[in-house]
C-alpha cells in the first residue's frame, strides 16, 4: 500500500530540489522588518531591497535615521534570529 505524503512535505521537497530555501527567506525580509520595528517606525523607515547580505532602508528624516543606526546591530540580530540563519550582515539607512 502506498504511503501518501503530506502536501507540506511535497512542497518542501520541491523547494529543496530547486535550491530555493535562501530565496524564500530573502522574500520574507520585508515583512520581518515591518513586524520587528512596529507600525509607526515602519511607516517612516521603509524597506527598499536586500542585496549581498545588506538590507537597504529609506529613512527621510535624519533624527530617525540616526536612532535606527544606533540600533542597527539589534535589528540585524533580530532579523537573523527570525530567519533562523545568518543571512543579514548589515543594514544601510539612507
Amino acid at each position: 500500500m502506498n504511503n501518501p505524503k503530506h502536501i507540506k512535505s511535497i512542497i518542501d521537497d520541491f523547494i529543496s530540489s530547486h535550491h530555493w530555501e535562501e530565496q524564500i527567506l530573502i522574500e520574507s525580509i520585508p515583512s520581518i522588518w515591518d513586524s520587528s520595528i512596529g507600525a509607526k517606525i515602519s511607516s517612516i523607515a521603509t524597506y527598499q531591497r536586500f542585496e549581498n547580505g545588506i538590507i537597504y532602508i529609506k529613512v527621510p528624516l535624519a533624527p530617525w535615521r540616526n536612532e535606527l543606526i544606533l540600533r542597527r546591530q539589534d535589528y540585524i540580530k533580530l532579523i537573523n534570529d527570525k530567519l533562523g540563519i545568518q543571512l543579514v550582515n548589515d543594514i544601510i539607512f539612507r
